[in-house]
């Protein structure tokens, strides 16, 4: 079924009101969720968004994605119990622009938007003119239900702005409260679901499934993550290792760059870990994931890094080689990933290889927002390697999140290639015992 497409009066309609609502926060330099929920209720109801579409089994729904590939894959069970409750709905994804090749082969969605303005913490005036044009676009469907999977506040005026008759999010009205954030999710009372309170301490899959089932009343039947590529991806990669790879070695996956530069460790320690691991186990090969600028020059480093004779033997850099998909599948191969924290991480967990990983979280700074909790590599032995003690601005800033420089890597260099080759080896003897829960160590 596609989307019902509403006649554009009815779309000027609501354009028309969130534009004098605009207008109004702008004279009045003030801007309060109520207020906005007082002044287009009417507007919607007249344009008849608040009515249902054709039935409940064709209806019609909208999923906000607002973060990395990672948070894509930690929504994917999500996505796919929704459809397994609703086979008939009309199912639409909005993507970021970074998870699009990832998203576009999901077999759940009928309909990828791809939003382009970026994530936004701020209140009301710059969220609502970033995305007018996606919000535009939205209203021309009839959307029985949006859900917000959300990082930042103005994923929830978007599902608002949506005209969705009903819009799906955690309950946080004890998050302000608890992280002391003020406009942090302003737009609360703009969602009309307040499905579940948010669990502290719960991992992001296990959430996201949590408002699934409240909302639907429909039991959870598979709770595991899963990433999606094509069977070209698999036939390339396959070759790939037929042609390259020796049969009788293992192999570890690589990734030293990513996103968040606070989130990086540097490759000359990568270098280091690696020859570690090379002198007591000479018969394993290394396949460099990664994609972009910084990834390509974290492996020139990591490469110069070794002896020239031992890359040509056992270093092969697939960095902006294939397509992003065809390292889902390589990850799938490899015995182990050993890298930072990045979407590639969890890809990993999604195709069962198990993670070894520095994080840039310390154990001596207070972290309200249970973050290695929630993103943790989920369902495969993994051993996660904290900073001891974070540095002096990080510590004075103790604002819960841990790591608080984002312009460059900080307080996880001061981890050391010896600490994570004690995790390695701890990772090797939980591998062997099949032990699936999470482990931080420092």
């Amino acid at each position: 079924m596609r989307p019902k497409f509403v006649a554009q009066t009815d779309v000027k309609h609501v354009l028309d009101g969130l534009e004098a609502f605009y207008q109004k926060c702008v004279e009045t330099e003030e801007f309060n969720a109520d207020d906005m929920f007082n002044f287009m209720e009417p507007i919607f109801t007249e344009a008849g968004y608040r009515q249902p579409t054709a039935g409940a089994n064709r209806i019609n729904i909208l999923l906000i994605h607002d973060a990395g590939v990672g948070d894509l894959i930690m929504m994917s069970a999500a996505m796919r119990e929704l459809r397994r409750i609703y086979p008939t709905a009309h199912i639409t994804l909005i993507v970021r622009p970074n998870a699009n090749s990832i998203a576009e082969h999901c077999p759940y969605i009928n309909e990828i938007l791809t939003n382009i303005s970026p994530p936004d913490w701020r209140e009301f005036p710059l969220s609502y003119q970033r995305d007018q044009k996606m919000a535009e676009a939205l209203l021309s469907r009839r959307y029985d239900m949006a859900f917000a999977f959300t990082h930042y506040p103005n994923t929830l005026l978007l599902a608002y702005m949506s005209g969705a008759r009903e819009r799906v999010s955690h309950a946080f009205s004890d998050h302000n409260e608890a992280f002391e954030v003020g406009p942090l999710f302003a737009f609360a009372p703009l969602v009309t679901i307040e499905a579940q309170k948010w669990i502290y301490g719960a991992h992001s899959i296990e959430s996201n499934l949590a408002l699934i089932s409240a909302v639907t009343r429909a039991p959870i039947i598979n709770r595991e993550p899963e990433v999606w590529y094509t069977p070209n991806d698999y036939a390339a990669t396959s070759e790939f290792f037929r042609q390259h790879m020796n049969p009788e070695r293992k192999v570890y996956a690589l990734c030293m760059g990513g996103m968040s530069l606070r989130k990086m460790w540097s490759p000359e320690k990568y270098a280091q870990l690696i020859k570690m691991i090379a002198e007591q186990e000479p018969d394993i090969d290394f396949v460099i994931l990664g994609a972009g600028k910084v990834d390509e020059q974290s492996a020139t480093v990591f490469k110069q890094n070794l002896d020239q004779e031992f890359v040509r033997e056992h270093v092969f850099d697939m960095t902006n080689s294939g397509t992003y998909r065809m390292s889902a599948v390589m990850l799938k191969f490899c015995d182990m990933y050993i890298g930072n924290d990045t979407g590639t991480m969890h890809m990993a967990a999604a195709v069962k290889t198990p993670v070894l990983s520095p994080s840039c979280f310390a154990t001596d700074l207070e972290v309200r927002f249970s973050v290695l909790d929630i993103y943790y590599p989920y369902g495969v032995p993994s051993v996660t390697v904290l900073v001891r003690n974070a540095l002096p601005e990080c510590k004075a800033a103790n604002n819960g999140v841990g790591c608080v420089n984002e312009a460059a890597p900080h307080c996880i260099v001061q981890i050391e290639p010896e600490t994570m080759h004690v995790a390695y080896e701890i990772l090797k003897e939980r591998i062997a015992k099949n032990i699936i829960e999470p482990l931080f160590i420092s």
